[in-house]
């Protein structure tokens, strides 16, 4: 733009130049109210022009603060609030100070609430932590003032360049608390080789209901001998109980009294987390499983023989000489089981088919475990030639004070005697084969007349 200047006076008009830049100014004379010539050129005059310009700083903020999740009562969960100046480092940034707001309910962030002076490309952080003193799901906004500062640099004082919020978040939940509501079970007393039914074990999540609560889960652990466990259940809630298939049972495999314990192994889950193992608790066991009562003949005396197969037994006196007189053989009844856990014997005997065999101390049977009747006399009278035969017969009760009376399988003993002259034996094989036939089925024959 053109503007005269008289002699000796200064221009009234300003020249706007940029940094950095340089410029030319065009100079003329003009005699216009002086000498009255025409304008004249002259040598234009260079004007060089320089500055230093600065950028404010850049903040950089996460936009959120994710804490892992705790149990109440755990270390606290941390995070990190990383404040950061992102502007370019080449000495003509400015620095950032940022002044942290007070936090939401739950957490803490660490002091010094105003950061330092932070250069281009630096930053500082802050630990952000959140109580595990109450359970629940925690939220909430931190706010943080950015300002740019040229203390350094520009040297121009702090500029507030607005603020930022970062979200805070985290969860605590309250453990499971493992109950057990059955502490006992007893099977009571039942037989060897009974089918004894399985038993529920109930148990409850006891914690308190909160704003966030894990739920729980319980299975079968170690059990004692005698006794077997098996199954679980999960996804109890605070306050709720459930047996799941937490069962326990009383093996009769064997006889015995048995008393023992089966630990319930307890786990606290929320789908945050990993699984905490709680402490096993036990349920106190018992039950008696007893041997049935069995009867055994055996012989005490006498010159015979016996032996038995299965239910039937055979006592032989052998071959006698006619008017040898009379031959005696004594047997013994045990109850052959023994211990605490086993039942006594009862039962009685059937004399009605003794023939020409003669008894002696057969009476009622009450029999402890290991408990013996005897002797058991039988005799016989060579008084005639021939082969003589009889039988007895034994009906037996396995019996316990409490439980229901057990029928035992019939016991029959088959009699003999071979009266012979002298030198004239027959094969005695053969006779005790016929003999050992003939008893069966005499026994069989008592046994259907037993039950009409």
């Amino acid at each position: 733009m053109a503007s005269i200047v008289s002699a000796g006076t200064t221009s009234g008009t300003s020249l706007n130049l940029s940094a950095d830049t340089s410029g030319v100014l065009q100079l003329a004379t003009n005699g216009t109210g002086t000498s009255g010539l025409p304008t004249l050129g002259l040598a234009d005059a260079v004007i060089n022009v320089s500055g230093t310009g600065y950028r404010l700083a850049q903040a950089s903020l996460p936009a959120s603060v994710t804490l892992s999740a705790r149990r109440v009562g755990d270390t606290a969960a941390t995070g990190t609030l990383n404040i950061a100046n992102s502007a370019i480092n080449d000495g003509y940034s400015e620095k950032l100070v940022g002044t942290i707001g007070a936090a939401p309910a739950g957490f803490t962030v660490s002091a010094p609430a105003t950061t330092g002076l932070i250069a281009a490309g630096g930053s500082e952080s802050r630990t952000v932590s959140l109580s595990t003193a109450t359970a629940g799901t925690f939220g909430g906004n931190v706010n943080i003032a950015l300002a740019s500062d040229g203390t350094g640099t520009s040297g121009f004082g702090a500029l507030s360049i607005g603020s930022a919020d970062v979200a805070l978040s985290g969860k605590v939940y309250t453990p499971a608390v493992a109950q057990l509501n059955t502490a006992v079970i007893s099977f009571g007393i039942v037989r060897k080789g009974d089918v004894v039914g399985s038993q529920s074990v109930e148990v409850k999540n006891n914690a308190g209901s909160t704003p966030l609560n894990d739920t729980m889960a319980a299975s079968m652990g170690a059990v004692s001998s005698g006794f077997t466990s098996s199954g679980g259940v999960s996804g109890l809630g605070a306050g709720a109980s459930g047996s799941g298939t937490l069962i326990v049972g009383l093996d009769t495999a064997a006889a015995g009294i048995f008393n023992g314990s089966a630990t319930v192994d307890f786990l606290s889950q929320n789908g945050d987390m990993t699984d905490l193992a709680l402490a096993g608790l036990h349920v106190a066991l018992s039950g008696q499983v007893n041997d049935i009562a069995k009867p055994l003949f055996n012989k005490t005396g006498g010159a015979g023989s016996f032996g038995c197969v299965g239910q039937v037994c055979t006592l032989d006196f052998g071959n006698l000489l006619v008017g040898s007189g009379i031959s005696s053989n004594t047997l013994a009844l045990t109850n052959d089981v023994s211990g605490p856990a086993a039942d006594d014997l009862l039962g009685g005997f059937n004399l009605a088919f003794l023939g020409l065999f003669v008894d002696s101390g057969f009476g009622t049977v009450n029999l402890a475990p290991g408990g013996s009747l005897g002797p058991l006399m039988l005799s016989f009278d060579a008084l005639n030639e021939g082969l003589f035969s009889g039988s007895f017969l034994f009906s037996g009760l396995s019996h316990y004070a409490g439980l229901t009376d057990l029928v035992l399988d019939d016991i029959t003993v088959n009699l003999r005697a071979n009266v012979v002259r002298q030198g004239a034996a027959p094969e005695p094989g053969t006779i005790a084969m016929i003999l050992l036939a003939a008893g069966i089925a005499l026994g069989a024959r008592r046994r259907q007349q037993r039950m009409h």
